[in-house]
């Protein structure tokens, strides 16, 4: 009835004004709420600090926090595979750890079946005296970065190196499907492989390197994570661990292959491997 919507046109008006006046209000009027008071949650703002600069703040004390626990155990196979990077992290920034290795498929079954790996794989980290190890390859890694110093504090130099986690992860998975194609299919997947997807994966891997950046390594000035990546990423092609794939297919792109270079000439890097030998 025309009564009817006056009164809800009322209402709105009346909801309106008092939601400007709310908003118009200075935020340090604003009294925080009782679970703020109590820490459980923030107040809405804080005068003077912009939300990204509190968001910064908090990124910098989380990353500096960041310490060596008593007792880190890294469990893998004796072969460099998905725990490479991490071994290298750890000794690049000195931090101590156990490298535990399983030398046999009947060493690793047991323990498969045993329900200890969170998914039945390793590596695994073991982390002081907690009960359940840590899992998954690259979350392993960026600990280890954390660790290490080798995983940037800007939340963008981060989130590159991460990109770049990720696009290594893509092309390796594109590769390992050799060892799972049929047989009969298995020649002509890899001259595929070989002809027109590891050169478009690559091409896209390297233009993003040089443009995160023009130096020794693949973000920044300094090493990351995101190099020890590209670096394991290409022994397995140096060291001929594909079948039918060039060992140097990764060095004919520049980019790629100055991170792999300078990776390489690092003295920890030349240190570890004389240490493992």
């Amino acid at each position: 009835t025309p009564r009817g919507d006056q009164e809800i046109t009322r209402i709105l008006s009346a909801l309106s004004s008092a939601m400007l006046a709310f908003l118009s209000t200075p935020s340090h009027f604003l009294a925080p709420s009782p679970l703020a008071a109590r820490g459980t949650i923030r107040p809405l703002a804080t005068p003077g600090v912009s939300p990204v600069a509190r968001r910064a703040a908090s990124a910098r004390t989380l990353t500096a926090s960041a310490s060596p626990p008593d007792r880190l155990k890294l469990l893998y196979f004796a072969s460099p595979g998905r725990a490479q990077a991490t071994r290298l992290a750890f000794y690049i920034g000195g931090v101590e750890f156990e490298d535990a290795t399983i030398a046999t498929r009947e060493e690793f079954l047991p323990l498969k079946q045993s329900g200890e790996l969170p998914y039945g794989q390793v590596p695994v980290l073991y982390v002081g005296d907690e009960p359940v190890p840590y899992a998954q390859s690259t979350a392993i890694l960026r600990y280890a970065g954390k660790l290490s110093g080798l995983y940037p504090e800007d939340p963008l130099r981060a989130m590159r190196v991460d990109e770049l986690i990720e696009a290594v992860g893509d092309a390796s998975a594109k590769v390992l499907k050799i060892f799972t194609v049929e047989p009969e299919k298995k020649e002509a997947f890899v001259e595929d492989l070989v002809a027109k997807v590891l050169p478009a994966t690559f091409g896209d891997l390297d233009r993003a390197v040089g443009r995160a950046s023009g130096g020794a390594f693949a973000v920044g000035e300094g090493m990351t994570i995101a190099d020890l990546m590209i670096f394991n990423m290409n022994s397995g092609f140096s060291r001929g661990l594909v079948p039918g794939i060039p060992k140097d297919i990764v060095m004919g792109y520049p980019a790629l292959a100055r991170v792999i270079e300078s990776v390489a000439a690092h003295p920890k890097v030349v240190e570890y491997f004389e240490a493992t030998k």
